[in-house]
């Protein structure tokens, strides 16, 4: 089928308009909660009025990072495939929002540890739900462009953060940023995903006979006579599945040691402002990178071409962190370009694989796996890169040399995935 036939209006837009764009909307906030720690971090009155020391920020990312691999777990295995991903999104809307303003009422560590671990768990649920979806209501010849829309959220969201967290700061002190981000969840993010989203194409008004066909959701009503437990069993047995686990697992190693320690390495060198300008403009590129060239994933059906590159390319780029002068043209350009390809690449393309390889019946179950152990294991990665700038003779860029090693066994792991033509 052409691109023209899948973009053809006649074939209706509400899996666009009605699942596409609340996902978006969904992942937006919940990466803005994501992102909203380093700010505090940053912040001398935060670190302050909450008597936190280095150490006690090492731990809280740690045991957020954990809560978040558990979580995604959880909700997979436990909720997702079983009550479906609306209901569950809107429980960890008003789960995250609690958690939220448990933060803002914090006045020590066990108070901001909380908030952080509690709402890591419920915004696990960013992977699996949304992955569901996607695999329900877009057919393999858009299902690139469908995970691109939610997973360049975070890009979106990242970029919005830059702009209203010091806004907030300056205006109205660090507390209040756990209290907007809650109302955000609550006034916009529950009613959106409650008003515009249903489970399954089959259930929803809006959907025209044209477009059920087109997505085939036809086939859910089939699919719900297997038996839910033999499907996950056989989930299993697939070796390309214990494949996606490891690229995952490459994949969150790469996103944690940018999100982390990206702004720290700029900082050493460049203003504040011009760290956040770089920031910026290398998650706003993401988006209409990511778009582009899952339009053109979409087009070949070949997934795994595309996480092999952009993880070579990343390893490249990693490198380049350690041979070009921090704060440099070049190195910022390098920043940016990593920010690009871990966002508008190598995520989104890991992402995609999956749904060419496990049914869609437990597409939330095979996710939440997936990412759940990706991010247990990179929970260690910003850890390990703070002991390699900790050290006397290290600095930055071996740290990221240790993530471009990763890199490159993300892109060697790939070929297994292309060698199956995936």
């Amino acid at each position: 089928m052409s691109i023209a036939a899948v973009t053809d209006r006649s074939l209706g837009v509400v899996r666009w308009t009605h699942v596409g764009l609340p996902l978006l909307v969904f992942s937006v906030i919940a990466l803005m909660g994501q992102g909203q720690f380093g700010y505090l971090v940053a912040n001398p009155n935060f670190m302050r009025d909450l008597m936190l020391t280095h150490y006690d920020i090492g731990v809280i990312s740690t045991a957020f990072l954990m809560c978040y691999g558990i979580g995604i777990l959880f909700w997979g295995i436990f909720f997702i495939d079983r009550v479906g991903p609306k209901r569950t999104m809107l429980f960890g809307l008003v789960g995250w929002s609690i958690f939220q303003m448990v933060g803002g009422l914090a006045h020590g560590y066990e108070g901001i540890l909380i908030s952080r671990c509690g709402f890591g768990f419920m915004v696990a649920l960013l992977w699996p739900a949304p992955s569901k979806l996607t695999a329900a209501w877009f057919p393999h010849s858009e299902r690139a462009r469908g995970n691109a829309i939610w997973i360049l959220g975070l890009g979106v969201g990242m970029a919005l953060l830059s702009l209203t967290i010091p806004q907030l700061f300056s205006a109205f002190g660090w507390r209040s940023s756990f209290f907007c981000l809650a109302v955000i969840s609550l006034l916009i993010g529950f009613p959106v995903i409650a008003i515009f989203v249903q489970d399954h194409p089959g259930t929803h008004e809006r959907v025209s006979t044209e477009e059920l066909s087109f997505i085939g959701g036809h086939s859910e009503a089939r699919s719900t006579l297997l038996n839910l437990a033999q499907d996950r069993h056989a989930t299993f047995r697939r070796p390309a599945f214990w494949m996606s686990i490891f690229l995952f697992a490459v994949v969150s190693s790469e996103v944690w040691g940018i999100f982390v320690w990206a702004p720290a390495y700029l900082r050493s060198q460049l203003p504040e402002v011009w760290v956040g300008v770089s920031l910026m403009a290398g998650y706003l590129l993401s988006v209409p990178v990511g778009l582009y060239v899952a339009h053109i994933s979409d087009k070949l059906q070949r997934r795994g071409i595309f996480v092999a590159i952009s993880n070579l390319i990343l390893g490249l780029l990693f490198l380049g962190y350690r041979v070009t002068p921090v704060g440099s043209v070049t190195n910022i350009i390098l920043v940016v370009l990593s920010i690009v390809v871990v966002l508008g690449g190598v995520t989104l393309f890991t992402v995609a694989a999956l749904h060419n390889i496990v049914d869609q019946k437990v597409i939330g179950f095979a996710a939440s796996v997936m990412t759940g152990v990706g991010n247990i294991v990179a929970a260690y990665v910003p850890l390990g890169m703070a002991y390699i700038i900790g050290t006397k003779v290290s600095n930055y860029g071996d740290a990221f040399l240790l993530v471009s090693i990763v890199a490159f066994l993300g892109s060697f792991g790939a070929l297994f995935l292309i060698r199956a033509k995936i």
